[in-house]
C-alpha cells in the first residue's frame, strides 16, 4: 500500500485522484490512508453473529448492533495526507 499510495500522491501528499477503498472499513486500515471513501461487508457479517455481543449493554436488536459498528467507523477519520515512505525492495538475509 506505501508503494501505492507515493505512486499516487503529489509532492504535499495529497491524491491526484479521489480514492476509494474497496473492503478497507477496518478502523487500522482507512485511518492510515488518505481516502475519499470506503466500503465493506464488515457490518453484514458481524451483526448477526451474537458471540461477538457479550455483557450488560449489549444492543438487542440487529438494527442496533448494525447502529454501534457504524457509530463506531463513522468515529474514525481517514488521513488528510500521505506522508511518502521508503520502500524497502530487498529482503535482509
Amino acid at each position: 500500500m506505501a508503494e501505492a499510495m507515493n505512486a499516487i500522491t503529489d509532492k504535499q501528499g495529497l491524491p491526484v485522484t479521489k480514492l476509494h477503498g474497496l473492503r478497507m472499513l477496518n478502523t487500522e486500515v482507512f485511518s492510515r490512508l488518505p481516502l475519499t471513501s470506503a466500503d465493506s461487508t464488515n457490518i453484514a457479517q458481524n451483526v448477526g453473529i451474537d458471540s461477538k455481543w457479550r455483557g450488560t449493554y449489549s444492543p438487542v436488536s440487529k438494527e442496533s448492533k448494525a447502529r454501534v459498528l457504524r457509530d463506531r467507523i463513522e468515529a474514525v477519520q481517514s488521513l488528510t495526507f500521505w506522508e511518502k515512505q521508503e520502500i524497502q525492495m530487498e529482503l535482509a538475509a
